[in-house]
């Protein structure tokens, strides 16, 4: 019975491990709406954007006071750095690249 409450605990804004769909109101279509995974690895954050048909995209993330996540994202040809901030039970904040900034809204996958 102890494995089953474990199993199906939801993620939260203050532990966001877990499947949450995004929005991306601004954004061109194509990367408006999409898939946002949180795990943990070797005890670090991690967070994977999936848009569409395209591979995941990873993220390295920085916990923050008050439970703000940072999630950063650099390449040689590309950089976009997402800030989060608890809304309730959503993750709310600014994906900032090098060709905009726009708002960003998580709410987490029903299981």
């Amino acid at each position: 019975m102890l494995l089953f409450c474990i199993v199906g605990q939801a993620q939260t804004v203050s532990d966001p491990v877990g499947v949450w769909n995004y929005s991306i109101p601004e954004a061109p279509d194509e990367y408006g709406v999409g898939k946002a995974e949180f795990k943990r690895e070797d005890g670090k954050l991690t967070m994977t954007l999936k848009v569409g048909n395209n591979p995941a995209v990873p993220l390295s993330v920085t916990v923050k006071e008050n439970n703000v996540y940072v999630c950063d994202l650099k390449t040689n040809e590309f950089s976009m750095t997402i800030t989060l901030k608890p809304d309730g039970a959503n993750l709310k904040g600014t994906v900032s690249s090098d060709y905009w900034d726009v708002g960003i809204t998580l709410t987490p996958v029903k299981k």
